[in-house]
């Protein structure tokens, strides 16, 4: 049977555990399936940057594989860097993005360039968690319309989930039928392009590939998982995840902080899916 072919991981919330590590366990199982074949896809909002560090520690360098940032708005080989896909927003969009956004005060905004998170208050509201956690820089600009020069792959907005959920439709209102906007935490609302979604671009590489649904097998957990989870032959949710994504996974696994990710590739091995383990 082993009709998987590619794993797509959603990092935080999924791959990582809440101190966002990766680990020996769920270091040790994707090895081996990339040992045996397997090609993962680190799949996240972050930068492309912020998936480095976690593709080194499960020695994508030695397998390759594919990173799959901005929610989707951009693809690329590992060891190579080719680009595979990438859709950014336009000027147009970002401007009127953030002329909406003024309207929210309590909100924090974040863009970034190719290095940099940009933000117009380095204290203001989850800034250095997401700066730390991408690995990236942050620039502090006076105003993000003259710092927006560049068509940028989103804007991240943060506030405390209790708001989030207050103010979530509202702010989405304007741009429902214009921009994809999706909760990636409770307190992040991740702005993109509207033809993106991970299980979009997922579907791109797919083609690209020759492989079908079927040969995928995705773990997600947040709501921007949603999509993927829904197009993947095989779809995982972790026990910590967001109940649209329970509803839509094939299995639900333990939490991140209870290995799911390996319980979860035991039972398909069992189920045939997955090839035996060598060990």
């Amino acid at each position: 049977m082993n009709m998987i072919k590619l794993i797509a991981l959603d990092l935080d919330g999924t791959l990582l555990t809440s101190d966002k590590k990766i680990s020996d366990k769920t270091r040790e199982s994707l090895i081996e399936l990339q040992r045996q074949g397997i090609k993962l896809i680190l799949a996240s909002g972050r930068p492309t940057p912020g998936l480095f560090s976690e593709a080194r520690k499960l020695l994508m360098h030695e397998f390759s594989g594919y990173l799959l940032s901005y929610n989707g708005a951009a693809l690329h080989v590992y060891d190579s860097m080719e680009t595979l896909h990438s859709q950014t927003l336009s000027l147009q969009q970002a401007h009127r993005i953030i002329d909406h956004s003024r309207k929210y005060p309590q909100m924090t905004m974040m863009t970034y360039n190719s290095h940099t998170l940009l933000c117009e208050k380095v204290t203001a509201y989850r800034v250095l968690q997401e700066a730390k956690m991408c690995r990236i820089a942050i620039q502090q600009v006076e105003d993000m319309h003259k710092a927006i020069d560049f068509e940028p792959f989103k804007f991240l907005f943060a506030i405390e989930p209790s708001q989030m959920a207050q103010l979530e439709e509202e702010f989405k209102a304007p741009f429902k039928d214009e921009l994809s906007m999706v909760l990636s935490t409770p307190y992040y609302m991740e702005v993109m392009n509207q033809d993106i979604s991970k299980g979009k671009t997922l579907h791109k590489l797919l083609d690209i590939l020759h492989l079908k649904p079927e040969h995928l097998m995705a773990f997600g957990d947040g709501q921007n998982d949603l999509q993927m989870l829904k197009m993947a032959g095989t779809s995982i949710c972790m026990g910590n995840g967001d109940p649209l994504c329970k509803e839509a996974a094939t299995f639900v696994t333990k939490n991140n902080d209870e290995d799911g990710i390996p319980y979860a590739i035991e039972h398909f091995r069992k189920e045939g899916i997955l090839p035996s383990s060598q060990q």
